[in-house]
């Protein structure tokens, strides 16, 4: 067989077998690659919507200024959560998340608050669960600033959280890749803090551990930058 032919031949195997073991996947989030293998890998590669991008799938439905609800899916029965309008101007700074368990109440201030109240068996709780605490309607609630980011890719008043397409792409930006391990999910990510501030923001590349029960473990954390031709556009609530 000449070498043509050996290659031609080769080819085809991987491609069969990239095809055999390649499943498609939609969750509430976005649409996801599952690369079956020793370990899943999940890259979601599809955009958002604005809504969810700014967190309002975390609010009851009907969700208005006064409501005291807020809800996440992975949230065990024993466990409720409870959102506190504020009563300063502006509301949001003053605003806060409750957690009821067993007649004891307490404020949710980030993931160790929620430790042992969740159920996180997937890929798709796994960054449902870090979102909660890192989407723009969220963020002030919480102690730790961050927020995801994302590429524009056509999303219309898109702001904050989205970057610029081409800028993204230049980086080498990715969206999250999630992989399934023994007793949790080894998260990678691009965030923004607000550093120096809230209006001019560094981009990191985050990498986390997320167990089933709610700890989150940052296992490494990557400057990207801080030039503003790049972070123009990307920025944390003004109320903060």
């Amino acid at each position: 067989m000449s070498n043509k032919l050996k290659k031609i031949f080769l080819c085809a195997i991987f491609f069969i077998l990239y095809a055999c073991n390649t499943n498609i996947k939609n969750d509430l989030s976005c649409e996801e690659t599952i690369l079956r293998g020793p370990i899943d890998l999940y890259i979601c590669k599809t955009r958002m919507d604005w809504e969810k991008l700014k967190g309002d799938r975390f609010r009851c439905p009907g969700y208005d200024s006064s409501s005291t609800c807020i809800t996440l899916s992975i949230l065990k029965e024993c466990c409720q959560l409870e959102f506190f309008p504020g009563d300063t101007i502006p509301p949001e700074a003053s605003e806060k998340v409750i957690l009821k368990k067993n007649g004891i109440e307490k404020e949710v201030k980030g993931p160790d608050d929620l430790i042992g109240c969740v159920n996180i068996s997937s890929p798709e709780h796994a960054i449902e669960y870090l979102r909660f605490f890192s989407s723009f309607e969220n963020v002030h609630l919480f102690e730790e600033q961050k927020l995801e980011i994302y590429p524009n890719e056509g999303i219309k008043d898109c702001i904050g959280v989205c970057m610029d397409e081409k800028k993204w792409k230049k980086l080498g930006l990715h969206h999250p890749i999630i992989k399934t391990e023994i007793n949790g999910f080894d998260v990678i990510r691009f965030i923004i803090k607000p550093i120096p501030y809230r209006f001019f923001p560094t981009i990191y590349k985050e990498r986390v551990f997320v167990n089933n029960i709610g700890e989150v473990e940052l296992l490494e954390e990557e400057f990207i930058t801080s030039c503003e031709k790049y972070t123009e556009g990307l920025f944390f609530p003004t109320y903060l």
